[in-house]
């Protein structure tokens, strides 16, 4: 239970960590989007009303190989939040969009290892103001090919923006005990056991974060007549999903899947980071969606 609570803790989704595994020598061009929407989910205090989630993240990554062993890779992005709580009593913005670019390096030029440095920024799309609304991000990510199924991951990811700042250690392995069956738990990044049923299709069993990473802080940029106009707030839950994903070829894939999303809380902060008060949610299903082009 205490290693369950554990990645409970931390685990974010592909915002800002991507493992570059589409990076081929004679592709640079990858296209991915990725949807979720979920169902009504009611507060704890009933006079809190209900909450429709939805979020999404469309990346394009132009990457080149130098001498087989390092890949210099550019994403472009775009990543929408849909905050829908009908009895907010501290802001009324429900929509929430976000650029963000990164520069990652990606290397295999030391033995049984794969190095993965990043380092980006997001920003809101609306305000497009660096100085309240960016928030600044680095990862380190190794993966050490122990034995041909079985693998160890180490690192560091952090960020810091919004007048706030948070950073994670990444400990995990990623292990396949059959051609068909693989397990990956990679704190704070992954956690699917996934069933390979041929070289296209492949079902996985997955525990995913909502909200972005963990007190992954957000601005309101509305004008509120409550007080907390540009309030700071953040959303963190988990769920289970399953998902049938098809892949050819690493050219184009696609994924669809649902799941239930176990509950979780808002964290609701004026404009200066004070007076944060926690909303808890219950849970609720939800559906999620993906597509990726390889060329």
């Amino acid at each position: 239970m205490k290693i369950f609570a554990l990645i409970a803790l931390s685990l974010f989704s592909s915002l800002f960590a991507t493992d570059y595994q589409f990076i081929e020598k004679n592709r640079h061009v990858f296209l991915e989007g990725e949807a979720r929407m979920t169902g009504k989910a009611d507060f704890e205090s009933h006079h809190n009303g209900h909450l429709y989630y939805a979020d999404s993240l469309d990346s394009l990554y132009l990457s080149h190989t130098f001498k087989k062993k390092n890949t210099l890779s550019w994403q472009l992005g775009y990543s929408y939040l849909r905050l829908n709580w009908d009895n907010n009593p501290r802001f009324q913005q429900k929509n929430f969009s976000y650029f963000l670019t990164s520069l990652g390096w990606i290397s295999t030029s030391i033995d049984q290892w794969r190095w993965i440095f990043n380092g980006g920024v997001s920003v809101d799309a609306e305000m497009l103001n660096f100085a309240k609304s960016a928030v600044y991000w680095g990862l380190m990510w190794g993966r050490f090919q122990y034995t041909d199924a079985f693998a160890l991951h180490v690192g560091f990811f952090g960020y810091v923006g919004v007048r706030n700042s948070y950073g994670l250690p990444i400990l995990g392995i990623d292990w396949k005990w059959t051609p068909k069956w693989k397990l990956s738990i990679v704190f704070p990044i992954d956690g699917s056991i996934q069933y390979q049923f041929d070289k296209w299709w492949n079902l996985a069993l997955k525990y995913t974060g909502f909200g972005g990473p963990y007190r992954y802080p957000r601005r309101v940029h509305s004008n509120e007549t409550s007080g907390f106009k540009a309030a700071i707030f953040e959303v963190f839950s988990t769920g289970f999903e399953l998902d049938l994903n098809y892949k050819y070829e690493n050219r184009i894939g696609f994924g669809l899947g649902g799941g239930w999303n176990l509950g979780g809380w808002i964290l609701t902060k004026d404009a200066h980071n004070h007076h944060g008060k926690y909303f808890h949610f219950n849970g609720s299903p939800y559906g999620q969606a993906n597509l990726f082009l390889n060329f």
